[in-house]
């Protein structure tokens, strides 16, 4: 049996494209799939981003965590780009900014949002939507249930 969880939070995003932002859940969520949707940018919709949770089948403890903690020892593993990334075909967006020949403009597919991802040496990298709308979304498909505490992200 399947079940949909809508988990609605919005996270505040970093000031520039460079930076870190960790935004921890209000509560572990279990799921496989995991949307990200831009609620405001600046200028264009565009993220790097991986999620912190569990990789086994470990479930985090109930206790409550500092953000300087971020999440138990035994929960806390890159989901999207650590260890065993997830495939890049399961990295999926509602649109992507098309490849071309004007070097501008490489580089946005979804796959591009992995955290761990560098920008090139013309500037591009990360996800970027083709359009800046409120029904743009990136999503994360981690194969099966896991556990996610916190959502890493650059924009």
């Amino acid at each position: 049996m399947q079940s949909i969880i809508f988990l609605f939070q919005i996270f505040k995003a970093n000031a520039d494209r460079d930076s870190i932002k960790i935004n921890q859940l209000a509560v572990p969520v279990s799921a496989r799939y995991f949307r990200i949707v831009p609620v405001s940018w600046h200028n264009h919709i565009s993220m790097r981003a991986d999620l912190l949770g569990c990789l086994g089948e470990g479930k985090p403890d109930n206790t409550p965590t500092p953000v300087d903690r971020v999440v138990p020892q035994k929960c806390g593993e890159p989901l999207v780009s650590g260890k065993k990334p997830i495939p890049d075909r399961e990295i999926s967006a509602s649109s992507f900014y098309p490849n071309s020949k004007d070097s501008c403009c490489l580089n946005h597919q979804p796959y591009r949002a992995r955290l761990n991802y560098t920008t090139d040496p013309n500037g591009n990298g990360g996800w970027s939507s083709l359009n800046n709308d409120n029904k743009q979304w990136l999503q994360f498909d981690l194969g099966k249930d896991r556990w996610v505490m916190c959502c890493f992200s650059i924009h």
